[in-house]
């Protein structure tokens, strides 16, 4: 079932980012987005949304599904660097683990150039 419930985790989180966005798991119930060239509020109406999508998963005996999610806002000033964005989005997800789960935490971060 575990295994069933992340492949229906990953295609409701394919749907809803954009093509330049990045989705993945860390791990358990642990999942790390950025998105590039989204403000804070943008990324967590979509954290949100993914949320929603995952609560309203239809899981056989299981009563809810939770995600915890560390999300990126990234101010472009030239070329990106991926390892201080996943380190930010770690720490973020992190935060929402810390927070009591199921929640969004967005870390902000400037490129490097």
């Amino acid at each position: 079932m575990g295994d069933e419930v992340l492949a229906e985790v990953a295609r409701r989180m394919a749907v809803t980012c954009r093509a330049s966005d990045f989705a993945a798991r860390l791990g358990g119930e642990e999942f790390l987005l950025i998105l590039p060239e989204t403000d804070r509020r943008g990324g967590e109406e979509l954290g949100r949304k993914v949320l929603d999508w995952v609560a309203s998963m239809p899981v056989g005996p299981v009563a809810r599904v939770t995600i915890s999610i560390g999300l990126v806002s990234v101010v472009p000033t030239g070329e990106t660097m991926p390892a201080p964005l996943i380190e930010a989005a770690d720490q973020a997800l992190y935060r929402a683990k810390d927070g009591g789960r199921n929640r969004v935490e967005v870390g902000e971060i400037a490129a490097h150039a």
